[in-house]
C-alpha cells in the first residue's frame, strides 16, 4: 500500500508542475463541506476536478482511514519511539477508564477551589498561576482566553525562562490567595523547574514553606512529581507517556482552565473534539474535512511552491490560536526523514504563522496582497457574536474577513487600476504611471472556516480539526508526526552550554560559542 501511495503522490507532484488553476469567483460555484458544527469553504483553493480526483486516489492509497483507526485504537503510530499518539482517548466520553478517573479527580479539585472549599493561606483563591512551556503552556492559555471570564480565579501564565516573565506576573498578585500549577510531563523541563522555583520562593517568603507547598499543584507523568515540586500527593494530577505536550490540552494539563473557567466548559470542549474525531474516522476522501485540508496543504506546496501557511482568527478571544497551531504543526511535521529512514526529497512541513483579524490587516496583509509570495491562508470566523457582544461591530468584523478573502483571490489588474485612478480624477498619464503600484496579483488560496459562534464545543472541534489534518499531512508525506528529536537535540546543546557557563570552562565547544560563553561570563579580554 505504501508503494502505491508513493506512486500516486508522484503523479500528484507531476500534475502540480503545471501550476495551480486560477479561480474565477464569478463563475466558480461554492465548494463547501460541514463537520462537527464547522463549515469549510474551499472555493478559493485553486484546485479543479482532475486534482480532486487524483487527491481522492492518494488519500485512499495512503489508507488515511486505516491510519486514523490505528491512532484511535492506541496502536504505536509514533513508530520511532514505539508508542501511541493517543490524544483522541483523552476526549473519549467512555466512563470508568483511567482517563475518566483522572479527569474526575482534576475536576473535583477544580470545583473545590472555585467554591472556596480549598483556600489559600489568606482566604479563597483569587488567582491561579500556570507554569509550563510549549504545549503545556500554549494550550491552557488558548483555552482560558477563548472562554473569557469563567467565574473562577483569574488565570495567569508563565512560560519564558526570562526572569521578567515571572516577575511581571507575580508582582501583581497576593501570595496568600494565589494557587500555582506546575505543568511538566517529564517533571524535568528546565524552564518549568526554574520558574516553579521562583514562584515557590515568592510564596515561601510571605507565607512560609509549609503553606507554600499547600498552594502548589503539579501535573506530570513523572511519579515523583509530588517530591519534585514539593506538593501534597492529592494535588498531583496524572499524565501518560502517550500524551505529548502539543496534544496535552485535553488532559489534566488544563486543570487551570477547569479552575478558571469551570468543568462544564472543559467537558463541552472535549465533546466538540470528540465530534470531530468521529467525523475524521467515518468520512471518506475529500468529504473528510481534515483530510481535504491536508491534501490542500500538499497541493499548494507542490503547485505553488508555498513554504508557509497563515492562520488568521477573526475573533479576539482566539488571538493565541496561530501561536498554538504553529507549535502543533511545526513540531509535528518539521521533519526530513521518511518512515523508512530515508531523507525526504521535498519539505514535509510549512512555516505556520498568523494572528488576529482585524489587527493584522494593518500589518503583514500588505505582503499577502502585493508581496508576490504564495501564502495560503485559513480565515477562521463566526456567524454570530458571543452573548452580549455588539452585533453591528460583529457584522463589520465578518465583512472584513470576507472582504479580505475576496481581495486576496480576485486581485486588481493594471487596467482596473488605471480605470480606478481616472475615475477619481487622475489624468491619463498620471494614472498610467501610478497604476503598477496599485496592482494586486490575486490568486492567494484562502480557506474560510466558519462556525455559528465561538463556544466550547466549536473550539474543541476546531482544534481537533487541525490536529487531524496535520497528522494526515504527515502520513501523506510518509513521516512520523509524533516524535520531536529536534527539540531534544536543542536540550542536549543547552546542557553543554550551561555547563560551560557555570564552570567557566568552554573546552569541547566550537570557537564561536566558546567566545560567546566568555562574553556571557565576563571573561572577555
Amino acid at each position: 500500500m505504501q508503494e502505491k501511495a508513493q506512486q500516486i503522490f508522484a503523479q500528484f507532484a507531476q500534475l502540480a508542475t503545471a501550476g495551480a488553476p486560477k479561480v474565477d469567483l464569478d463563475r466558480q460555484p461554492p465548494r463547501q463541506i460541514e463537520a462537527a458544527g464547522i463549515c469549510l469553504d474551499y472555493t478559493r483553493a485553486r484546485i479543479d476536478a482532475q486534482i480532486i480526483e487524483l487527491g481522492e486516489r492518494l488519500l485512499a492509497a495512503a489508507d488515511i482511514s486505516g491510519r486514523i483507526e490505528q491512532m484511535d485504537a492506541g496502536e504505536p503510530v509514533n513508530f520511532t519511539e514505539k508508542r501511541p499518539a493517543w490524544h483522541t482517548r483523552l476526549r473519549d466520553p467512555h466512563p470508568g477508564s483511567e482517563v475518566a478517573q483522572a479527569r474526575s479527580k482534576a475536576c473535583a479539585f477544580a470545583n473545590r477551589v472555585r467554591s472556596g472549599e480549598i483556600r489559600g493561606a489568606a482566604g479563597a483563591y483569587t488567582d491561579v498561576v500556570h507554569i509550563g512551556i510549549g504545549g503545556s503552556y500554549l494550550g491552557p492559555k488558548l483555552l482560558c482566553e477563548a472562554a473569557g471570564s469563567g467565574g473562577g480565579p483569574q488565570p495567569h501564565f508563565i512560560g519564558n525562562l526570562d526572569p521578567a516573565a515571572s516577575a511581571d506576573v507575580l508582582a501583581r498578585l497576593e501570595p496568600g490567595t494565589t494557587l500555582v500549577v506546575a505543568a511538566s510531563k517529564s517533571g524535568q523541563t528546565a524552564e518549568t523547574l526554574a520558574n516553579s522555583a521562583t514562584a515557590r520562593a515568592w510564596l515561601a517568603a510571605k507565607l512560609g514553606e509549609p503553606a507554600a507547598g499547600r498552594q502548589f499543584v503539579a501535573v506530570s507523568a513523572n511519579r515523583q512529581a509530588g517530591e519534585i515540586f514539593a506538593c501534597p500527593s492529592e494535588q498531583v494530577f496524572r499524565l501518560w507517556d502517550w500524551t505529548t505536550g502539543r496534544y496535552s490540552l485535553w488532559s489534566s494539563i488544563s486543570i487551570t482552565t477547569m479552575i478558571a473557567c469551570g468543568c462544564e466548559f472543559f467537558d463541552r470542549f472535549l465533546a466538540g473534539a470528540h465530534r470531530m474525531d468521529l467525523h475524521a474516522k467515518q468520512a471518506q476522501g475529500i468529504a473528510n474535512m481534515p483530510a481535504l485540508l491536508a491534501l490542500l496543504r500538499c497541493w499548494h506546496s507542490l503547485a505553488m511552491g508555498a513554504q508557509s501557511h497563515c492562520v488568521v482568527a477573526y475573533a479576539h478571544r482566539l488571538r493565541s490560536l496561530a501561536a498554538y497551531l504553529q507549535q502543533l504543526a511545526m513540531e509535528s511535521n518539521g521533519k526530513a526523514a521518511d518512515r523508512r529512514g530515508k531523507p525526504l526529497d521535498r519539505p514535509a512541513g510549512e512555516i505556520w504563522w498568523g494572528g488576529e483579524g482585524t489587527n493584522d490587516q494593518h500589518s503583514y496583509f500588505q505582503m499577502l496582497l502585493q508581496g508576490g509570495v504564495p501564502i495560503p491562508a485559513d480565515f477562521v470566523c463566526f456567524r454570530q457574536p458571543a452573548a452580549g457582544e455588539d452585533e453591528k461591530a460583529h457584522r463589520h468584523l465578518l465583512a472584513n474577513c470576507l472582504g479580505m478573502a475576496r481581495a486576496l483571490t480576485v486581485g486588481r489588474s493594471r487596467q482596473q487600476a488605471v480605470a480606478q485612478l481616472q475615475e477619481t480624477g487622475s489624468e491619463a498619464a498620471a494614472a498610467e504611471a501610478l497604476s503598477q503600484h496599485l496592482v494586486v496579483a490575486g490568486g492567494q488560496p484562502v480557506n474560510l472556516i466558519i462556525a455559528e459562534r465561538l463556544d466550547a464545543e466549536t473550539l474543541g472541534a476546531l482544534i481537533a480539526l487541525y490536529e487531524h489534518q496535520i497528522a494526515i499531512a504527515g502520513w501523506l508525506h510518509g513521516i512520523n508526526s509524533f516524535d520531536q528529536f529536534g527539540v531534544q537535540f536543542r536540550t542536549e546543546n543547552f546542557a553543554k552550554v550551561l555547563a560551560a557557563i557555570e564552570s567557566n570552562d568552554s573546552r569541547g565547544l566550537d570557537p564561536s560559542t566558546a567566545a560567546l560563553v566568555s562574553r556571557a561570563t565576563g571573561k572577555t579580554g
